[in-house]
């Protein structure tokens, strides 16, 4: 009998129903395609470039020339200038520049492979989050970013935050944490060509 009068006075049901924000939910969601499409990028490269000996053999070398520079502008730096020392420096600064020329050669195929991809990745997910508002800005947006932020949503609340917007910002901050954690980073004194990613992490030790 009490616990009748209890459920009667408390609908439990209701207490412990839970309503997730449908927001949060289309945040981790993106948050998760944009991890899926980071470890399926760098797949890719690793099946196209990394495991390659050619790849393996052309970041050696920018490693040691690199070092080799840095050592001879650490000399310039305290006034220490061996016998040749300028013609040396021009010789491994154009070797460098040769074997980063190389590396971004190698890197094509699997850039354009990648590239389709995305393209097709994120044309069918912004179809699906056509008008949807994934989340809210907490200022309003410069007017020459708003058409990134704002895009494909109604209305003129530039707060409003669209699923692309909150893709690329993912994507810029998981891609370089899962090159580094596989070892994919870009040797140090390589430039990085590859879209929406950062500079390496790696450092010269």
């Amino acid at each position: 009998q009490q616990i009748r009068e209890m459920s009667a006075k408390y609908d439990f049901e209701e207490m412990f129903k839970y309503d997730a924000d449908p927001q949060i939910l289309d945040i981790f969601a993106i948050f998760f395609f944009a991890v899926l499409t980071s470890l399926l990028s760098e797949g890719f490269s690793w099946l196209l470039i990394y495991r390659t000996k050619e790849y393996k053999e052309t970041k050696k070398n920018i490693d040691v020339m690199t070092k080799k520079i840095d050592k001879k502008k650490e000399q310039l730096a305290m006034n220490q200038k061996p016998k040749n020392f300028e013609k040396k420096l021009a010789h491994y600064e154009a070797t460098l520049k040769s074997l980063n020329q190389r590396m971004q050669s190698s890197k094509m195929k699997s850039m354009l492979l990648v590239g389709l991809f995305m393209i097709i990745f994120i044309s069918t997910l912004s179809s699906v989050y056509q008008g949807v508002v994934v989340a809210k800005l907490p200022f309003q947006p410069w007017s020459l970013v708003q058409g990134l932020t704002h895009r494909n949503l109604p209305g003129t609340d530039y707060t409003s935050c669209s699923m692309i917007f909150l893709y690329i910002l993912c994507s810029i901050i998981i891609r370089p944490l899962i090159q580094k954690a596989l070892g994919f980073s870009s040797p140090h004194g390589m430039g990085n060509s590859m879209l929406f990613q950062p500079p390496s992490f790696k450092q010269n030790l």
